[in-house]
C-alpha cells in the first residue's frame, strides 16, 4: 500500500467514531429534552387531573344542591333540633301525599341524609361541611330576617319560617392537587309551616 493510502486510511478510521467529548454534549442535550418532555407530560396530567376533580365535585355538588332545594321547599315544618349544619324537616318530599321526615347533615367527608340521626347514610363524597341559614318574615318590619337555630327568636318564629339559604363546601384531592370549591343555594318554602 503506498503512503499516501495508508494515510488516507488511517484518517477514515480516526473519523469513524464520536469523540468522548461529542458523546457527552450528546446525552446532555438528550437529557435536557427529556426532562422538558417529562415536565410536558407532567403539566399535562396535572392540568387534566384538576379538570377531572372538578368536574366530579361539580357534579356532587349539583345532585345535592337540586335534592335539597326539591326536598326542602315542600317541608310544612321544622324540627326544633335543626342547627346551622344540620336540618329536619317533615313533608312530602316524594310526592306521593304522605308526610315523610328528613335529616341532611354533614360528616366524615360525606353529605348524609337519613330520616333520623339514627339512620343516616352517606350520600355525596368530598364534603367538608354543609351550612344552613334559616330566615324568617317578620311581621312589624315586613322583611325577612336571619334566625340562630336554639335561639329564643328561634323558637318563637320557627313556624314563621319562609327561606333557608344552603352553603356546600367540597373539596376533592388527588395527585398532589387539590381542588375546593363552595356551592350555594336558596330556598323559597312553598307550604305554611305547622
Amino acid at each position: 500500500m503506498s503512503m499516501r493510502k495508508r494515510a488516507r486510511s488511517a484518517r477514515l478510521t480516526a473519523e469513524e467514531g464520536f469523540t468522548l467529548a461529542e458523546l457527552m454534549v450528546f446525552i446532555g442535550i438528550m437529557i435536557i429534552f427529556l426532562i422538558g418532555i417529562g415536565g410536558m407530560i407532567s403539566s399535562g396530567v396535572k392540568s387534566s387531573t384538576a379538570s377531572y376533580n372538578l368536574v366530579k365535585i361539580s357534579q356532587g355538588a349539583n345532585e345535592a344542591m337540586v335534592t335539597m332545594v326539591r326536598q326542602i321547599r315542600v317541608a310544612t315544618s321544622i324540627n326544633t333540633a335543626s342547627t346551622a349544619n344540620s336540618i329536619i324537616f317533615t313533608g312530602d318530599v316524594n310526592g306521593d301525599g304522605t308526610d315523610t321526615a328528613v335529616r341532611f347533615d354533614a360528616a366524615g367527608g360525606y353529605l348524609r341524609r337519613g330520616t333520623s340521626a339514627a339512620d343516616m347514610s352517606d350520600w355525596i363524597a368530598e364534603v367538608d361541611g354543609v351550612a344552613f341559614t334559616y330566615y324568617y318574615f317578620n311581621k312589624d318590619l315586613k322583611e325577612l330576617q336571619a334566625v340562630t337555630p336554639g335561639s329564643a327568636a328561634w323558637t318563637a318564629n320557627l313556624t314563621q319560617i319562609r327561606r333557608i339559604d344552603i352553603a356546600l363546601a367540597m373539596s376533592r384531592s388527588s395527585v398532589g392537587i387539590t381542588i375546593d370549591r363552595d356551592y350555594t343555594g336558596s330556598v323559597t318554602l312553598r307550604n305554611a309551616l305547622q
